[in-house]
């Protein structure tokens, strides 16, 4: 997104091409994508990360890149159309004060000084209740923590997420260790169906939320990504466990 010759620059600033299409994913209506927008904004371009030259770890200007941590989840992810290409956009959560990026044309070329954005489609701003904003086709929600967490599969977009109710921001869940844990759920064994976690969407409606949200749970609880208070969760289930069986008595089934 830069001419070439400023590639290796390192460390600089984000370019005003690319602080504008970061700014399509980190919208300024949701203070906490917009709080990303100006630490991004004031931070400098360490050095290319790990995946190659379209990924970029940024951090204050005299610090060292970090290369040997894993990557974050994806705190907002979009796709930006020009009026010549597609860029690709991923905004990985912060850690130790650096942000992990990538920007992706598609094809990749030089941009312009001055960009024209045609179009965005982001999961920066979906709501539940929304359908996908990739397609507008429908997304299965299961309450994870009430009034806190929901989770968002699209099987259509083959991705899923975790909507925060309070902060209003929706993190991409990797779908391999996900899948692998609701097989674990479901003491599922066989190898082609264990290896094949695109299965998970071609299956999406043999999944019970029962199944799906224990699967979570117990992911969140390997891999230590989200802070969700599993006590509180036991007393919400414990309450709608009552409150239905009291359903049950006053109908006599």
């Amino acid at each position: 997104m830069i001419a070439e010759k400023d590639k290796n620059n390192f460390p600089r600033l984000l370019t005003k091409q690319e602080k504008q299409v970061l700014r399509e994913v980190l919208p300024d209506n949701i203070p906490a994508y917009d709080y990303y927008y100006k630490k991004l904004s004031y931070y400098y371009i360490l050095s290319n990360g790990r995946f190659g030259k379209t990924n970029f770890i940024l951090g204050k200007k005299d610090s060292v890149p970090d290369l040997t941590s894993s990557s974050t989840a994806v705190f907002a992810f979009g796709i930006i159309t020009l009026e010549n290409c597609n860029v690709t956009v991923a905004v990985h959560e912060e850690v130790n004060d650096q942000i992990e990026i990538d920007l992706n044309p598609s094809p990749e070329i030089n941009l312009p000084e001055n960009i024209i954005i045609k179009s965005k489609v982001s999961y920066s701003e979906w709501s539940p209740g929304d359908s996908s904003p990739f397609d507008n086709s429908p997304v299965r929600q299961i309450t994870i923590l009430p009034a806190k967490f929901i989770l968002a599969i699209s099987k259509s977009d083959k991705k899923i997420w975790l909507h925060n109710l309070e902060s209003k921001v929706n993190t991409l869940i990797p779908v391999t260790n996900f899948y692998n844990q609701i097989m674990l759920e479901q003491k599922v064994r066989e190898e082609k169906k264990v290896t094949d976690s695109s299965l998970l969407f071609e299956n999406l409606e043999s999944f019970s939320d029962n199944t799906i949200r224990n699967s979570f749970i117990a992911y969140n609880h390997y891999f230590h990504k989200f802070n969700i208070d599993l006590k509180e969760s036991s007393k919400q289930n414990s309450a709608s466990k009552k409150k239905n069986f009291f359903k049950k008595l006053y109908k006599g089934n």
